[in-house]
């Protein structure tokens, strides 16, 4: 038998012949043959058989150690090429990478190695993740050392901006889940309660007072927080006075009596806190009381250190 000398795929047929020994021929018979085939193309395991035909078979034997071969062609090795860009911006929606090119293959089969390959490895979350490939194809095998490759999904960068932190005075502090935001580059696949918690403080946090105060506000882990790069901005809270109105008492004619005289307020009404109102009537500032007979105008103010201001009266 004579085989390839390269037992390893190459792209093209190759040749499989034998001979006889013709020392072993009595009087020049002639030895005719056939073989079960004679090329091979494609990598895997054979077995070719010979056989005498003719006259050759009435009188001659092969013996059974030498009427056929098993050989094997192996697959080609090839080695592969990973695309170029390996990083992506975590986006909610799975990444790979893939092959690019192909090394050592022949007869211009690479795309249809490419075609073959199977992937594994897909990632959503950021980090450094390990993208495998495999190939089941008939001449080709992949190398052990170009099978794995890194690829990077990054954080995302958001922003969060508080907006709109006023209040008009209640008696109460703002609660915290009352306050508005911004969000800026969100994934469209995610919610924000998925990616973060709101950590509060500054002294807006227990403010009830007109005044103006510090809202500060960090981040505080959630379901998908190791995804994302977020800056937080607080905002300044502006608690506004509340407007009341006040009503004056009914009976506004009085009978002179030698003393200083005036009305007074009897109700307060509008935007007053809970359980404030004697606070009020006893915080006014009255002006206009007078001795002797007569029509006056009595005017009534707050101190400007109050929580209200007077809207009508």
């Amino acid at each position: 038998w004579t085989l390839p000398s390269d037992l390893v795929y190459n792209g093209e047929d190759k040749k499989i012949s034998s001979y006889y020994d013709d020392t072993q021929v009595i009087n020049n018979d002639d030895i005719t043959f056939e073989l079960s085939g004679n090329t091979i193309h494609d990598a895997g395991s054979y077995t070719y058989t010979v056989s005498l035909t003719g006259d050759a078979n009435e009188k001659y034997r092969i013996p059974v150690a030498d009427s056929k071969i098993n050989f094997e062609i192996s697959k080609r090795e090839v080695s592969v090429n990973w695309q170029v860009n390996k990083s992506f911006t975590y986006d909610g929606l799975e990444h790979s990478i893939a092959v690019d090119s192909i090394n050592n293959d022949v007869n211009n089969e690479e795309q249809e190695i490419i075609s073959s390959l199977v992937y594994t490895g897909n990632q959503i979350n950021a980090g450094t993740h390990k993208m495998s490939v495999t190939l089941n194809h008939k001449n080709y095998v992949l190398d052990k050392v170009s099978v794995q490759e890194n690829f990077t999904i990054n954080k995302r960068n958001i922003t969060i901006t508080f907006e709109d932190c006023t209040k008009m005075y209640d008696g109460k502090a703002k609660a915290t889940n009352t306050y508005e935001y911004n969000v800026d580059n969100l994934a469209s696949t995610d919610k924000i309660d998925e990616v973060v918690t709101f950590i509060f403080s500054g002294n807006a946090v227990t403010a009830k007072d007109v005044n103006t105060y510090d809202l500060i506000v960090e981040a505080g882990d959630a379901t998908k927080f190791n995804n994302y790069n977020i800056t937080i901005y607080g905002c300044h809270l502006t608690i506004t006075k509340a407007d009341i109105t006040l009503t004056w008492q009914s009976d506004k004619e009085l009978d002179y009596n030698g003393f200083s005289q005036g009305i007074s307020i009897n109700t307060v009404g509008g935007n007053v806190a809970s359980g404030e109102s004697s606070l009020i009537l006893n915080s006014l500032v009255y002006s206009g009381s007078k001795t002797n007979v007569g029509t006056y105008t009595m005017t009534v103010r707050l101190p400007d250190t109050t929580n209200y201001y007077i809207s009508a009266t």
